[in-house]
Formats: structure tokens, sequence, C-alpha cells
């Protein structure tokens, strides 16, 4: 149960979620291996199977992250809206572009049309003939809470639901200096302000380091049994409840 008076920022419902680790797929697995007992596999893959071929193709790793974690939880035909989170885009594609326009090669449309910040959300709006409200974040370090708090106002200029989707990948080694390579990560959340799991969350100001991965700890708070979880930030940090 949570008492507002400790936590004034936004409150909102979890009705479903779905996540992917290497490994650890789905709230059930998740569990487990935030209590310790179930390890990631870092050679496995997102299975994308349900996904059709011609769109299949056009997935890569940051797609089909995506993919897995969001396809059943959205009906075909849907008009809610949908928040993507993620710290970089397309990294990899994007450096590919770029190295072929260092040697003066052509480049495929195909190619950049999925290097955009919001290529993944038009192939899955495609797919699933999906016309709500779509938004696509740079979230930075603070992936999760950053999509809430864009679901949180849409709810509060009359959505009935959102759909928030974060997602990460390791950066390219030409990117890895200095950065910390962390597996591979999504997690989507059914939020509305009507029934589910409630949360709530704050934000504050901080000079404490956020963890190395926001987005894997705050799955691992969510799939636990504890009941807050603190973040640190450059500037700013955030504090959530259940």
């Amino acid at each position: 149960m949570i008492d507002t008076a400790q936590c004034e920022g936004i409150s909102l419902n979890i009705q479903q979620w779905n996540a992917w680790l290497p490994g650890v797929v789905g709230p059930a697995a998740c569990a487990q291996w935030a209590e310790g007992a179930l390890a990631l596999d870092l050679e496995a893959k997102p299975d994308v199977s349900a996904v059709p071929s011609m769109l299949r193709r056009r997935l890569n790793g940051v797609g089909r992250l995506v993919a897995t974690v969001l396809w059943d939880m959205v009906p075909q035909a849907s008009r809610v809206p949908m928040v993507f989170c993620s710290r970089h885009g397309d990294q990899a594609r994007t450096l590919q572009l770029m190295a072929e326009l260092a040697a003066d090669e052509p480049l495929s449309p195909a190619a950049f049309s999925m290097s955009v910040h919001n290529a993944v959300a038009g192939v899955l709006s495609i797919a699933k003939k999906a016309d709500g409200p779509m938004t696509a974040l740079a979230a930075q370090d603070h992936l999760v809470s950053t999509g809430l708090l864009e679901a949180w106002g849409q709810l509060q200029q009359g959505a009935d639901e959102v759909l928030v989707v974060a997602y990460d990948m390791p950066l390219p080694d030409t990117y890895e200096h200095g950065v910390c390579v962390e597996p591979p990560f999504a997690l989507a959340l059914r939020v509305t302000l009507a029934a589910g799991q409630k949360i709530a969350g704050n934000w504050h100001s901080t000079q404490e380091p956020c963890p190395q991965h926001e987005g894997v700890e705050w799955l691992r708070w969510l799939a636990s049994d504890r009941r807050e979880l603190t973040l640190g930030g450059e500037s700013q940090g955030w504090h959530w409840l259940k």
C-alpha cells in the first residue's frame, strides 16, 4: 500500500507487463531472476517468429527486442497510445550509415528509414494496423522513469491506457571507450489510472551516480517483493514505491 504523502510526483497502475533479458523472458522468469534463481544467458536472442516475415526482415537487434515484448500486448487495429524509450536508438545501424557516407558509398533508403528514432514504432504500427498516438523518446539514463512520466501526462490528458516500452542494447565497440557494457533489455508496461498494481514515483535533485542500467534495476524491482527503489543520476534521481 502506497503512502502518497511519501511520493507526490506521479501515480499510476500497471495492468500488464512483459520483459526480455537474455535467457529471461516474461514476468514469471523475471521473478526467478530477481530472486537470484535464474541466471542470464547472454547467447540468447529475442524470439520474433510471430512477426510477419516481410516486416521481420526489417528489424535488427533493437527492433527485435521491442517486438518480442510488445507483440502480444498490442491487439490488431489498436488505438492505444504508445511510448517508446531508448537511450541511443539504433546506433549500430546509424554507425554503419556513417561509415558508408565517409567512404562515399550510396546509402540504402531502407537502412536510412530504419535508423530514425521512431522507426521501430512505425514498423510495429504497420504490422498491427495500429493508428494510435506514438511517441519516441531519447530517454538517456532514466529509460523507464522517463517513459512513465510521459505516459502519466497522456493519462492526465484523457487517455484510458498507455503502453510504455523501454529498451536498450550495448553500443557498438566504436563507442564503448569508458562506457559500461550492459545486457540487451526490453520492458513493456500497460499503464492506466484505473485498476492494477499501483506504483508512484517522484524525482529529486541528486549527485548520486545512476545505476549502470536503470532499466534492468527497475525491472528487478518490479519483479521482486521490494517496496521501494531509489535511482541516482547526474543531476536528478527518482524514488519509486509500490
